[in-house]
């Protein structure tokens, strides 16, 4: 067995003792390393607050969007909608489509000469109109409303019309329809230009 070399061991621990290190207990050691895990997860825990206040306010978002959605709807399934046209048949599908959609408030006719006086009447938010009808037509019914829709007010007309041409077209727009579609007509389409028209008179 070699002898311990007293003089070594005594500069070793001056070395240190002049060094920056320090000598620590292992219970000083457990305490550092547990300061240490506690520090890495602190970040961690701010973060997952931080995923919960975004959650919080995703579901007010989610809550205050729903609740506009329901008004909008609400507003639009009020209106009063106004249909002419000299076919039955293409009235009783139209109404089927709203009430469908949750329409509530629909007047008819056939007679496109009871157009102004259902007008003043029902005071309508939309009108459907066919363009060839006996009496007047499409064009003359618009000639009619013209003088009782208020200045700057947008009262939307939708031309629904088995008149494919681009005449057709060109003219409706230019007498004062608001849009036009053609017959027969795609129930969805339809749906989707009621909505946006009254979203716009709304809206």
């Amino acid at each position: 067995m070699g002898k311990i070399d007293r003089k070594a061991e005594g500069k070793t621990e001056n070395k240190l003792s002049r060094s920056n290190f320090k000598l620590i207990s292992t219970d000083e050691v457990s305490n550092l390393a547990e300061s240490i895990i506690n520090t890495v997860r602190e970040p961690l825990i701010v973060l997952d607050k931080e995923l919960r206040v975004d959650e919080t306010n995703r579901s007010s978002y989610d809550g205050k969007y729903d609740r506009r959605k329901i008004l909008i709807d609400s507003t639009l399934k009020n209106a009063n909608i106004l249909i002419v046209d000299d076919q039955q048949a293409n009235i009783d599908v139209l109404v089927g489509l709203l009430e469908l959609k949750g329409f509530i408030n629909i007047k008819t006719t056939t007679d496109s000469r009871l157009a102004v006086s259902l007008f003043e009447e029902f005071k309508p938010d939309l009108l459907l109109l066919d363009l060839k009808m006996p009496h007047l037509n499409g064009f003359q019914v618009i000639e009619q409303l013209k003088p009782l829709i208020p200045t700057g007010t947008y009262f939307p007309i939708l031309i629904l019309t088995a008149d494919i041409t681009p005449e057709a077209r060109q003219l409706s727009l230019s007498s004062g329809a608001t849009d036009f579609l053609a017959k027969p007509f795609d129930l969805i389409e339809v749906d989707l230009r009621i909505n946006s028209l009254l979203k716009i008179r709304y809206f």
